[in-house]
């Protein structure tokens, strides 16, 4: 998937696009990685949810990274680093079955398929060198819906009058401009028939 998205992008290089690689990793069931110990490509058994291996979790995380790291060292390469607008983020807190340590020591215990913090609040990197300010943390409520007005700001782009969408742009949030920010929002999830919801 990462090479196919960096000969897209080569190919693309001259004029505007958007990429969006949904990352297949970390998922669960946890199985190995290229770079994992264990690997064996000419393996075909069949991993079984019922006995999912916990340490190749964190092997999955060491290789977003290096998927992130690819990624990246493309867009400077093609030499349109500063021209892209790169969002990071996850559809969902991580697997109930780990815990993680923090760096400052905070402890917890992952959430995924429930409403609190731990299932639905997850990272969110936004990164434009000469254009973002580095280093800044937010702590403003952002949604999904967010992200198309913000892209077709950040573009230039203009969304359809007719066209209704419930989010808004965090643009300027990111620009340090005049921004008023969310006061709510609503996270909603249903899984085999059963929905919960919870008002931020």
């Amino acid at each position: 998937v990462s090479d196919y998205l960096c000969d897209f992008m080569e190919r693309n290089r001259e004029g505007p696009f958007l990429a969006y690689y949904p990352m297949i990793l970390p998922h669960w069931p946890f199985q190995p990685t290229p770079d994992s110990k264990d690997w064996n490509p000419t393996e075909t058994k069949e991993w079984s949810r019922n006995k999912w291996n916990k340490p190749h979790f964190q092997d999955m995380v060491a290789y977003v990274d290096k998927m992130v790291k690819k990624v990246v060292g493309k867009l400077d390469a093609l030499g349109i680093r500063e021209d892209t607008l790169v969002i990071f983020t996850c559809d969902n807190g991580t697997y109930a079955g780990i815990t993680s340590r923090m760096m400052d020591g905070t402890i917890i215990k992952g959430g995924k398929g429930t409403m609190p913090d731990a299932g639905n609040r997850v990272p969110f990197i936004v990164n434009w060198p000469g254009t973002i300010k580095s280093g800044q943390v937010k702590q403003d409520v952002i949604d999904f819906s967010d992200i198309l007005p913000t892209l077709c700001e950040a573009a230039k782009a203009h969304i359809p009058a007719n066209h209704k969408i419930d989010g808004r742009s965090f643009y300027p949030l990111l620009t340090e401009s005049k921004y008023t920010p969310r006061e709510w929002m609503y996270m909603w999830y249903s899984r085999n028939g059963g929905a919960k919801g919870q008002e931020f």
